[in-house]
């Protein structure tokens, strides 16, 4: 145990070990379409990206079928941080009607990755113990301190990586609203 400790020492397993162990499967939030982990889905402005990533937190949070893809019902978190709820209602409106959904929450501002965040995350997973999908939308737009690209990489890194978030929610879906990489100097 002692070695663990030292920086360099690689824990290993054998193939057999690997094989001897039973390991439980991951099962998908929405079959044969997402499964846990954490997406950036990312692209130019005015694609529908908004709509899709709604879309998907209403049928996880109402547990019915996208596109006749069986879902499992958890409550969702949906940031939409270039919105506000007016803005949102209607288009939620568009998408659904007045089908609503308990388990669906929203939220216009938040704090940054690195500035509480985290905290904000850790705090809504304790009060929602069955939430299964985090969105942020839009990730770059008003949720880092910088504007730096490769800083916004590495935190973004950070964050897809960070097992704080992974242990509690199985899927992290994040969301750019356009990608606009700097000029070269």
């Amino acid at each position: 145990m002692q070695l663990r400790s030292d920086p360099s020492y690689l824990q290993t397993i054998s193939m057999n070990e690997l094989f001897d162990t039973q390991y439980r499967s991951k099962q998908p939030l929405i079959d044969g379409l997402l499964y846990p982990g954490t997406y950036i889905f990312a692209g130019s402005p005015k694609l529908g990206k908004s709509f899709l990533m709604a879309q998907l937190a209403y049928h996880v949070s109402t547990g019915t079928l996208l596109w006749n893809y069986p879902t499992r019902k958890g409550t969702g978190l949906y940031l939409a941080l270039e919105d506000d709820y007016r803005r949102l209602q209607e288009r939620l409106y568009r998408m659904f009607g007045t089908e609503s959904t308990d388990n669906l929450y929203f939220s216009v501002s938040a704090s940054q990755l690195g500035n509480g965040l985290d905290e904000q995350f850790a705090r809504f997973v304790a009060e929602h113990r069955d939430t299964k999908l985090i969105i942020i939308d839009t990730l770059q737009k008003r949720l880092f301190a910088f504007n730096y690209w490769s800083k916004y990489n590495d935190t973004l890194f950070d964050f897809a990586i960070d097992d704080s978030i992974a242990i509690h929610v199985p899927v992290r879906l994040l969301l750019s609203s356009s990608i606009v990489l700097p000029e070269a100097t």
